[in-house]
């Protein structure tokens, strides 16, 4: 669950019911598991941070655009929105870097990765 007013996440152990709050960057947006990491994309910091979905440590705190909002992983790789940039960021996972920008003049909101193809949902101004 992310947690936008205290810029946490927080790991629920289906188990027992126990929660640790995992500090990361300001506004956590989205959070998802994917290649062994809990993927979070933080607004106030422009980054996503890779969380260890195991111990709950921070792996990688990875620039991304402007405003980072949703991510989807696929494809070999993790896929960012950045709604005030105009931008999808392509994350190399093995890497934690940008391989790849790409400019799209609207700004992207929601995105899915499936059958070998990126898709993103647009909107023409800032929510």
């Amino acid at each position: 669950m992310a947690n936008v007013g205290n810029g946490s996440i927080w790991r629920i152990d289906a188990a027992t019911n126990r929660i640790k709050r995992i500090v990361v960057g300001s506004q956590p947006t989205d959070v998802a598991v994917a290649f062994g990491s809990a993927w979070v994309p933080c607004l106030g910091r422009n980054a996503i941070w890779r969380i260890d979905a195991a111990t709950g440590k921070v792996e990688a705190v990875i620039p991304t655009g402007e405003e980072p909002l949703a991510f989807a992983a696929g494809a070999g790789a993790i896929w960012v929105t950045n709604q005030a940039a105009g931008t999808i960021s392509r994350i190399d996972p093995d890497t934690n870097t940008v391989v790849k920008t790409i400019r799209l003049g609207f700004n992207p909101h929601g995105i899915a990765v499936a059958r070998g193809a990126v898709w993103v949902a647009v909107a023409k101004g800032l929510i």
